[in-house]
């Protein structure tokens, strides 16, 4: 689970792929189940931390926007001219 985002119970699958592995440990295709599972777990493995480098990427950027669009706006204030004449502004009680 990635940041609280969604419901996954990825232990029953783990669990179930191990028992198959087990099951199937005498037979010709035991040890294929086996490699499945161990390729499918360094598969998701690196989904995962992938998945979490993006997100933490994303959440880098989405601040430095932020930063920025506060800088803009502190930069155009200045120029902004209020509906209620000079040297007064909205929201400020005077009239």
């Amino acid at each position: 689970m990635i940041g609280g985002y969604g419901e996954c119970d990825g232990n029953t699958a783990d669990e179930s792929s191990k028992a198959a592995a087990r099951e199937f440990a005498d037979w010709v295709t035991g040890p294929a189940v086996k490699k499945l599972d161990e390729t499918w777990d360094k598969q998701v493995k690196t989904l995962m931390s992938r998945l979490q480098t993006e997100r933490d990427g994303l959440s880098g950027t989405a601040k430095n926007f932020a930063g920025l669009e506060l800088d803009v706006r502190s930069q155009f204030k200045p120029l902004l001219i209020s509906p209620y004449g000079p040297g007064t502004s909205v929201g400020d009680g005077k009239p």
